[in-house]
């Protein structure tokens, strides 16, 4: 009995570590498709026109902010409630490869090598991933919660860090002309990073909201969360104004993508307990090296493709 018990929850977590996966891809392609449709728009407004009110007047940009905000936010939600914040953001990155191939196909044009080079390292990083069991589940981080009264300070001070340094980004774009669209894609990329990792949080507090911490959680969680997606999403179409969007992607990507890291720090390495679970694992090094391998795998893919949007914006201006 005890044997058939364990192997049900084995298969139950195989079967739901599968679909966490799933979820997240999907959640890339979503945003990516959503992301084209806007820089579309933002193409087509002139410098004399006020530019907000532009963008809410257009169905077009209205529908593609909607892709990334309704579809993609419930798919990547499934995500971390399946796998907790550490590898859906990098799965997430790999719907470039649908941008580049609906680029090439709207377009009419062949891909260049460097372009088949950039999917084929996104391929080869989902595996990577996928395969680095590196999953923190919800159950995880509430317990954390409830017992660990380091793990909030913790959140706190590292999400306090990245704000500092998104308006040292911030302050960058307002004083270099040069460097003002790298910095305002790095910022918005900095402001997605702290939702993604507060997504996670909010979806262990879902589990304990009928405690008084979990009350004060859920109402912090959704303060953060629409701030950072507010500002990151804002961001991201301020620096569409200046510079190209293959250029501030993949830099906005880097800023995303390096994050799984420093989650994986605060939730589990600081933890006592869980530490020295993670380092009598004998799986422990060889998941790591999966991880660091995926991520820059993704980094790289990441730049490679980003390349294939300045035929998107090409083709826009010409509309």
């Amino acid at each position: 009995m005890n044997w058939s018990n364990s192997v049900g929850n084995l298969m139950t977590g195989i079967i739901e570590y599968g679909i966490g996966i799933t979820f997240a891809i999907l959640a890339g392609i979503v945003n990516n498709f959503g992301l084209i449709l806007q820089k579309r728009v933002v193409n087509s407004i002139s410098e004399d026109q006020k530019f907000g009110k532009q963008l809410v007047k257009s169905p077009l940009w209205i529908f593609g902010l909607g892709m990334e905000l309704v579809f993609g936010s419930i798919f990547f939600f499934i995500s971390e409630l399946l796998i907790g914040p550490v590898l859906p953001p990098g799965l997430m990155a790999t719907g470039l490869i649908v941008l580049a191939l609906g680029s090439s196909r709207l377009n009419k044009e062949r891909l260049k090598r460097s372009e088949w080079l950039g999917m084929c390292l996104m391929i080869l990083a989902i595996f990577l991933l996928a395969f680095t069991g590196m999953s923190v589940g919800s159950e995880i981080i509430s317990s954390l919660l409830l017992t660990d009264l380091a793990f909030l300070p913790r959140v706190i001070i590292f999400t306090i860090i990245l704000v500092i340094i998104a308006l040292s980004c911030h302050v960058l774009s307002i004083k270099s002309k040069r460097f003002r669209g790298m910095a305002l894609a790095v910022f918005s990329g900095l402001m997605f990073a702290i939702s993604n990792f507060w997504v996670g949080i909010f979806t262990a507090v879902l589990t304990i909201l009928l405690t008084p911490i979990g009350i004060i959680m859920f109402i912090t969680c959704c303060i953060v969360l629409i701030m950072t997606n507010y500002l990151g999403i804002f961001k991201i179409q301020q620096a569409f104004q200046h510079g190209q969007a293959s250029n501030l992607i993949p830099v906005q990507q880097v800023s995303i993508q390096v994050m799984p890291i420093p989650y994986f720090t605060v939730i589990i390495l600081l933890n006592m307990v869980l530490l020295i679970n993670f380092i009598t694992n004998p799986y422990t090094p060889i998941s790591i090296l999966l991880l660091v391998s995926g991520i820059a795998l993704i980094i790289a893919g990441s730049f490679l493709l980003g390349r294939i949007q300045a035929k998107m914006e090409k083709e826009a201006e010409k509309k």
